[in-house]
């Protein structure tokens, strides 16, 4: 839950009007200060920060909305942690303590590791997809709460150092066989524990660029990986997908809004992007939010239909959940369901679990669909990748992962007949 909030006094003052910090938590809201003010002509108000294209003097407005933000987020989650739940007045002389005497800015000298994560966390918000944001401030908070109580004291970044018995092996520990999985099993898969190190390393990267801790190693904080099998949607099962007559009108669309991906190779971030503005000359011209990179895709006629059923502005999805649930369950509807044994790492042991295909759909089954068709039909791979953004032959084959159902269907019929 995001507890913290800016919002503008009078957002329709013609001059400067000041921004109030908004702070929920147990049912209580309090409204602060923050001594700055803006002309509301620029404030985003979706994102509550100021306009810093063609503005980049409130890059620095932003960063002091984000200090504040922080701090007082920091003040609460420190009452959590003692499990307490503080009185208005106990949060606000909380509060007032982080603050330089006679300044709304937050004091930044002597933060403690929760202080910087917090303000990690807060920066983050406005910055990454509200899933990925999740995996920062709930996920990796959560197992590095689950791990301090061994050290019986609260964390330190020293803690992160590669020393014998240290944090780090503690953390492994808790992640390979205690943490409860989804099947509430105990010990995570090794995908899942490599995301929560890569997403540490992400932290402790942005510890280091703002200069907030001295640079040590952090080699051995290694984002282990494991190869499972991605599926991928063949020209004839999308067409049995396309040919569903679906009752339900947002089951409808969030099909429609799948199928454009696999036409496209838009991810799911790109897809919640896309506005009519991108759409012009029979093609989607955009750039993708992930890389930066610019690309021009045609659409073709499917596409083309599914883009004007909705005037070019198809819905989205509240959450990149619900869409998986959506597209799994018209994959069902298709009868996509043959076997498929999945063989993965769990703890010590291997596991081995049959599903059936609609139940290994994914957003991103999309995109790898799109790819994959396209190299089956004989694209050439560097001009797959001009439309699927894909920087070099390297990470793009990587993605692909020419696997043997891609390789028997390739050259079945030159090799083999």
């Amino acid at each position: 839950m995001n507890r913290s909030n800016f919002y503008l006094k009078d957002a329709n003052a013609k001059n400067n009007t000041s921004i109030v910090l908004s702070f929920n938590y147990g049912g209580n809201r309090l409204r602060i200060a923050t001594n700055k003010s803006i002309n509301p002509d620029l404030w985003i108000k979706q994102k509550q920060r100021a306009k810093t294209n063609g503005y980049p003097e409130n890059a620095d407005l932003n960063e002091v909305l984000d200090e504040i933000s922080a701090a007082f987020n920091s003040v609460y989650n420190e009452f959590v942690r003692n499990n307490l739940e503080p009185s208005k007045d106990q949060l606000i002389n909380a509060y007032k303590k982080k603050l330089q005497k006679g300044s709304a800015v937050p004091i930044i000298a002597k933060k403690t590791f929760w202080d910087v994560f917090d303000e990690f966390v807060e920066y983050k918000r406005t910055r990454v997809s509200k899933d990925v944001f999740k995996d920062y401030n709930n996920s990796l908070r959560k197992h590095l709460l689950m791990v301090e109580p061994q050290l019986q004291r609260k964390l330190r970044f020293d803690d992160f150092k590669n020393v014998p018995n240290g944090f780090m092996e503690k953390l492994d520990f808790y992640l390979t066989y205690v943490a409860l999985n989804a099947k509430k099993e105990k010990g995570l898969m090794v995908n899942t524990i490599g995301k929560q190190y890569k997403n540490l390393k992400v932290f402790f990267n942005y510890c280091f660029d703002k200069s907030i801790i001295e640079h040590f190693s952090i080699k051995h904080i290694v984002s282990i990986t494991e190869e499972t099998y991605k599926v991928f949607l063949s020209k004839e099962e999308l067409d049995k997908i396309l040919e569903l007559d679906i009752e339900s009108k947002e089951l409808e669309q969030q099909r429609d809004l799948f199928i454009l991906a696999c036409f496209t190779g838009l991810r799911y971030g790109d897809l919640l992007a896309l506005k009519p503005i991108h759409i012009h000359n029979d093609s989607i011209n955009m750039k993708m939010e992930k890389t930066g990179v610019r690309i021009i895709v045609p659409l073709n006629p499917f596409a083309k239909h599914i883009l004007n059923k909705y005037k070019n502005d198809i819905p989205k999805p509240k959450t990149s959940s619900d869409f998986n649930n959506a597209i799994r369950e018209v994959t069902k509807l298709a009868k996509i369901d043959y076997k498929i044994e999945q063989v993965y790492k769990h703890g010590n042991t291997k596991r081995t679990e049959v599903l059936k295909k609609y139940e290994m759909v994914s957003s991103h089954t999309g995109r790898r669909s799109f790819c994959t068709n396209l190299f089956l039909a004989g694209m050439p791979t560097e001009t797959i990748m001009v439309f699927s953004g894909h920087k070099t032959v390297h990470s793009f084959m990587r993605y692909l992962k020419i696997d043997s159902e891609i390789a028997a269907e390739k050259y079945r019929d030159k090799f083999f007949a």
